[in-house]
């Protein structure tokens, strides 16, 4: 019996992130990435500083809020 190793998402969930990641002009959020825990990562033009963008987490629904650890790269 041989184990495979894990694959990443398939075809049609890549073509949903490339299609989120673009930054139009009607889009209130765009995704600024994923971690291997299927977590998502947003941006979003601050209201009060237009020049700003910030960023959100949205946690996959598959684990248990206790369990996320984010990157420091997203904390900071």
């Amino acid at each position: 019996m041989s184990s495979r190793p894990p694959t990443g998402p398939g075809a049609l969930k890549q073509i949903w992130l490339k299609w989120k990641t673009l930054r139009l002009p009607w889009r209130r959020q765009f995704l600024a990435g994923s971690d291997l825990s299927g977590n998502t990562f947003w941006e979003f033009k601050d209201a009060m500083n237009a020049q700003r963008f910030r960023r959100i987490v949205k946690y996959s629904r598959q684990s248990h809020y206790a369990d996320v650890k984010i990157s420091r790269k997203f904390t900071t």
